[in-house]
């Protein structure tokens, strides 16, 4: 397994960045790293190999050793936040939509075992139980009025106990005007690097300017830098009625990961990009490595 922090080799400090985030190096020179490649429409580009990717530093461009489809099993959580009784319905389809997209995938050798679970204060339920405990969940998610840091925090908890790879956590956010700022910002963002677990999210409700000082706009500058360091992407829809199609969307981002091995490049060079030759899409990839 290598390293997922910067470290020096022969007394040299190597640092990188992949995409949005910094990478690690092992002692060998060698590192993996999870990216999902979206077109400009948001949908995953599937099909591409080894030879699509490369190391770009300004106009320099490296090849990488390996690109394939990401085998390791996929682990979620979801947290739920700031919808009312009346959204359990649409809330609960998106849920069973998220779970059959993935079962239905043809790829259980890639997905394994789904840890998913709906986390609602101390109360878990089975992503994989029956329907109604999942709806049980979800009421009781609603119910617990968590804004959607503190969310993904307990999200983050209950993944420390899943496999290391793979980590995931959806976060389904409904914008409510009397938002206020979360004090837990920092402490998210320290839960989703310490425990490498990527944030996806998907919202109903507008975006505020980020030149705008009020509350709802810390939440906002606070979800970018932990979805940008996950390598992940915030997804918004007009209504509770599009969630479950938000949610198909979704996994099927996570069913195009791939595992992308690659050599680091000259120590003195310090920052680099994976990207696709010919720009085939946009590269996502989170801060950590393997």
């Amino acid at each position: 397994m290598l390293s997922h922090w910067p470290r020096s080799m022969a007394g040299v400090a190597l640092a990188a960045s992949i995409a949005a985030g910094a990478a690690a190096v092992s002692v060998q020179g060698r590192a993996q790293i999870y990216a999902t490649v979206l077109s400009d429409a948001k949908t995953p580009v599937g099909g591409l190999s080894t030879a699509d990717f490369v190391l770009r530093d300004g106009g320099v461009r490296i090849g990488v050793l390996n690109a394939a489809p990401a085998l390791e099993p996929l682990s979620v959580a979801i947290t739920v936040s700031g919808f009312d009784e009346v959204d359990a319905p649409a809330l609960t389809q998106a849920v069973e939509r998220l779970r059959q997209t993935l079962a239905d995938s043809n790829a259980a050798d890639r997905v394994g075992v789904l840890g998913g679970q709906v986390v609602a204060g101390a109360s878990i339920a089975m992503l994989s139980g029956p329907a109604a405990e999942t709806a049980a969940a979800i009421q009781n998610a609603i119910r617990a009025r968590r804004d959607p840091i503190d969310g993904a925090i307990a999200a983050c908890e209950v993944l420390r106990e899943a496999p290391a790879d793979r980590r995931t956590v959806l976060a389904f956010f409904k914008r409510q005007p009397s938002e206020t700022s979360s004090p837990a910002a920092e402490q998210m963002l320290a839960a989703i690097r310490s425990s490498h677990a990527a944030l996806w999210t998907i919202e109903i409700g507008g975006r505020v300017s980020g030149r705008d000082p009020s509350p709802i706009a810390a939440i906002d500058l606070a979800l970018d830098e932990a979805v940008r360091a996950s390598g992940a992407i915030r997804e918004r829809v007009a209504s509770a009625g599009d969630l479950p199609a938000a949610s198909e969307r979704t996994a099927k981002r996570w069913l195009s990961q791939y595992l992308v091995t690659f050599t680091w490049p000259e120590p003195m060079v310090s920052q680099f990009s994976l990207v696709t030759r010919h720009d085939a899409g946009d590269v996502l990839t989170p801060e950590w490595t393997k």
